[in-house]
């Protein structure tokens, strides 16, 4: 089921028994799993993939490239591969980089 107002780009995968709530919004090369149910007013970044009988609350937005595996209960922004609230992947990217140049630098 795709609810009322919900917009849908090209290249989008949607599979079996996924119910989709009014005015989402969902970007390119999406992929949702089989029995996934997204909430009202959700957006998806473009290649954003969802994993089959997830279920997401409405008002959640979902940065590019993210991968939900688990339930996102609280609405709210995420990002990342698993997706995790958006100030947390900001601080694990930062740490990453930090690190990378760390070890490059010991070379």
């Amino acid at each position: 089921m795709i609810g009322d107002d919900t917009k849908i780009d090209n290249l989008v995968q949607i599979g079996h028994n996924v119910v989709i709530g009014n005015c989402c919004m969902i970007c390119g090369q999406v992929g949702i799993a089989g029995s996934a149910t997204l909430g009202d007013y959700v957006v998806l970044g473009g290649r954003v993939a969802i994993r089959d009988h997830v279920s997401i609350a409405s008002k959640v937005r979902l940065a590019a490239n993210s991968l939900v595996t688990k339930d996102i209960q609280e609405p709210g922004d995420y990002g990342g591969f698993p997706a995790v609230p958006i100030n947390e992947w900001r601080r694990q990217t930062v740490n990453l980089r930090l690190f990378s140049k760390e070890h490059h630098d010991r070379r």
